[in-house]
């Protein structure tokens, strides 16, 4: 759990370093994302590292497909994502916030060997995009999920709440 905390935080001071420190740091409206696909790494304390393909539908709506694994279990995960045209101001660079919901597929091995779950959830989201350029973006996010697992020990509900960050490259049309 230690070293989990460790990879998180180093990975988010390496985002916010480069979300703060950057001079090239691009504004909110240069980064177009209609009809554009985007490939990127996520972290959270929850889910561990989670590869990420995206496509956008349009200026505001994108898809997601995303598979995590962390010790004991993996998270295969479905997400819609609605981006808000308005940028929001941080330290004088504009980022444009974004909320969504999605699904997911938890499977768990307990490294026992005593039993394994595995079980269907939902989450919700919301966080900001900040381009560096036209085709590369971070993000940070607050996400909330809840899994019911049917356990040896009766029926359970694991509910997380975390923060997460991502880099995403943004391939040209």
């Amino acid at each position: 759990d230690a070293v989990r905390k460790s990879v998180s935080l180093l990975f988010a001071a390496a985002l916010c370093v480069a979300m703060l420190g950057s001079g090239s740091t691009a504004r909110a409206e240069d980064l177009e994302v209609a009809n554009r696909w985007a490939l990127g790494l996520s972290a959270n304390p929850f889910a561990g590292f989670a590869p990420t393909l995206e496509y956008w539908t349009s200026e505001n709506f994108g898809l997601s497909a995303s598979f995590s694994w962390w010790y004991g279990w993996s998270i295969v995960g479905l997400r819609g994502t609605y981006l808000f045209d308005t940028p929001v101001n941080i330290f004088t660079m504009p980022a444009r916030p974004y909320a969504g919901g999605g699904v997911g597929f938890i499977s768990w091995y307990a490294y026992n060997g005593l039993a394994s779950y595995s079980s269907v959830g939902a989450e919700v989201f919301g966080g900001l995009l900040q381009p560096l350029s036209d085709r590369w973006s971070v993000r940070g996010e607050l996400e909330a999920a809840s899994f019911g697992i049917t356990a040896r020990h009766g029926y359970r509900v694991f509910s997380p709440i975390s923060v997460g960050f991502g880099i995403f490259y943004h391939f040209p049309r």
